[in-house]
């Protein structure tokens, strides 16, 4: 069995757009749930443990963006680059496997308008229809873990869910949606997931990633490499879907 920790990047409204930050992503980071118990969740406590002084600190990608809360420290260039150097260690040795979808919310506006539904109507199914490719090739299903955003954003992002199970896809019918994806749990971010920060610090680093690929940007660098293939070959990466 599988385990997928689910969490986003941006705002997922589509009435409006912030121009310093105009892209919505959704982040799935995927693994064994016996891999995950035995080797990566300890490997980040240890992590956490060694870089920051405590297990109980949460890697949250806007405070490490920011230097704030327990990263402050990082505002220091040296500490920073330190600090940068062992996070992608770290990611580049976990047995991950990610897919993203990433909404450049200002395209999309400029090209479509105003939309009443939100971002999640159109980056989710993807990320749904590429994990089902993933878990029908290794005869399997996964729970799903979610990072909780709100009352509003859980039921839309529940809502979508639910509509891919009950309708599809082009490429998969519902009833292998529903097989290899049975569990849907949202979990608040107290409850310390090493998971569910793993998929936060995908998400933020695929969008910013969408955002400017020339910026420097080590953790889209170190997971880039764990983008799922599947058994494709073309030149894009077939687990990162960049919309428009």
């Amino acid at each position: 069995m599988y385990a997928v920790f689910v969490d986003e990047s941006g705002d997922p409204g589509l009435r409006t757009v912030n121009t310093e930050y105009p892209v919505f992503a959704v982040g799935a980071v995927i693994c064994l749930e016996r891999e995950y118990a035995t080797r990566i969740d300890r490997q980040v406590k240890q992590f956490k443990h060694s870089v920051l002084g405590s297990p109980d600190v949460r890697l949250d990608s806007r405070d490490i963006a920011k230097q704030q809360g327990p990263f402050r420290d990082l505002i220091a260039r040296d500490r920073r680059r330190a600090f940068s150097q062992q996070l992608t260690e770290l990611l580049a040795s976990l047995p991950l496997t990610l897919v993203s979808a990433c909404l450049n919310k200002e395209m999309h506006m400029r090209e479509y308008g105003r939309f009443r539904r939100s971002a999640y109507s159109f980056t989710l199914p993807f990320v749904m229809e590429r994990l089902v490719y993933l878990l029908t090739d290794r005869h399997d299903g996964a729970a799903v873990i979610v990072q909780t955003h709100g009352k509003r954003e859980d039921r839309i992002f529940a809502q979508v869910w639910e509509e891919q199970l009950e309708g599809g896809s082009y490429y998969h019918a519902a009833s292998e949606f529903r097989s290899r994806l049975p569990r849907l749990d949202f979990r608040p971010a107290s409850d310390n997931f090493s998971g569910l920060q793993l998929a936060d610090l995908a998400a933020a680093a695929c969008a910013r990633f969408v955002l400017d690929p020339s910026r420097p940007n080590d953790v889209f660098s170190a997971l880039s490499a764990k983008l799922y293939q599947g058994k494709f070959t073309e030149p894009d990466r077939f687990g990162l879907k960049v919309i428009p």
